[in-house]
């Protein structure tokens, strides 16, 4: 048996598990070690090394034995764990074939993070109640806009379905620098791990002052705080918050933000 890191871990185990058995079975184990011990006794002193030795072989022989019966069973648990670690972390990235918006022909990428399917660019659908600074960034809707704004098949969003994606994504104090672009952050771009590519759109109020573009991207969720406010998802580039994916808290329903559709 090869000696590599994996088989002295597992040897390691059995040794630990032999310790137990005989902690557990305490008074047996005593017994037995004294007739050892006895017999030893009785033998001359050449005989007793010879059949130290032999017994030396006989424990190294049991336990290779061991390591190769629950080395197998553990080595297979292993890579059937960590098999599906790596199917997680593949689903993370699978870019499936562009989506199409049958309304205006307009074609968006589309990912798999986990187990929901996203749209992998903001929403670019001109419809009333929607305004747009730059193209690149799609454009900014208010809430009850953003609500019906995604195509057939997709919808808005719940928060939820967010907390899901942070979740995936190393949890809500790092997963901002993971679903960030690595590019057009005015500092502390990301890493764009799972190509969910968020882009800094800003916002813009009601009579259509745009502003943060670069700085910040801000998206609705399907939530609403009562009636007049809602609530949204929030990414920054400043201080600890760069890292970070947070629900930013609630907001004026009239106000803009980005669209990121969800599939249903």
């Amino acid at each position: 048996m090869k000696w590599n890191k994996k088989n002295v871990i597992i040897l390691s185990f059995i040794c630990i598990a032999i310790c137990i058995v005989v902690c557990i079975n305490w008074n047996y184990t005593k017994g037995l070690i004294s007739m050892i011990i006895d017999w030893f006794k009785e033998l001359e002193f050449w005989k007793a090394i010879v059949a130290s030795i032999v017994a030396t072989i006989l424990f190294g022989i049991i336990i290779t034995i061991l390591s190769f019966i629950f080395g197998n069973f553990l080595s297979r648990l292993k890579d059937k764990f960590f098999n599906r670690i790596a199917e997680e972390v593949k689903m993370g990235i699978t870019v499936e074939e562009n989506f199409i918006d049958k309304r205006d022909k307009k074609k968006y990428r589309i990912v798999k993070i986990g187990r929901q399917i996203w749209m992998a660019e903001n929403l670019n659908y001109d419809i009333q109640g929607s305004k747009c600074y730059d193209e690149t960034y799609g454009r900014l809707y208010d809430w009850e806009t953003a609500k019906k704004a995604c195509p057939q098949g997709w919808h808005l969003p719940t928060d939820d379905e967010w907390k899901i994606l942070a979740n995936f994504a190393g949890g809500i104090r790092a997963a901002g620098r993971k679903l960030k672009t690595t590019n057009g952050w005015t500092n502390n771009n990301g890493t764009d791990d799972y190509g969910f590519s968020a882009l800094p759109g800003g916002d813009c109020n009601p009579n259509g002052n745009f502003s943060g573009v670069g700085d910040f991207g801000s998206w609705w969720a399907d939530d609403e705080y009562d009636a007049k406010q809602a609530y949204n998802w929030y990414l920054d580039v400043h201080g600890f918050k760069y890292k970070a994916w947070y629900k930013d808290g609630y907001f004026d329903k009239s106000q803009l933000f980005s669209v990121r559709c969800i599939k249903d």
